[in-house]
């Protein structure tokens, strides 16, 4: 039981997380937070993926955190 519970909240954690990544405009930030973030994928798979270098995937991270940031802090 402990452990269904532990699964449901994981599951509904990525549900929260995606709506949240949803909410952004630019691709590129929301492709960046779901490989990090719901596909828990490494730095350098995820600047593979998309053919950048791995600092730049950080960059693009880090914008893309301070967006949703913002985001958060209108509503």
């Amino acid at each position: 039981r402990e452990i269904g519970r532990d699964v449901e909240g994981l599951l509904a954690a990525r549900i929260e997380i995606s709506s949240l990544i949803d909410q952004l405009e630019n691709r590129e930030y929301r492709l960046v937070l779901y490989k990090r973030h719901v596909l828990g994928r490494h730095w350098d798979a995820i600047a593979a993926d998309m053919g950048y270098t791995k600092r730049h995937a950080l960059r693009i991270y880090d914008e893309a955190i301070r967006k949703l940031y913002e985001i958060q802090k209108k509503s």
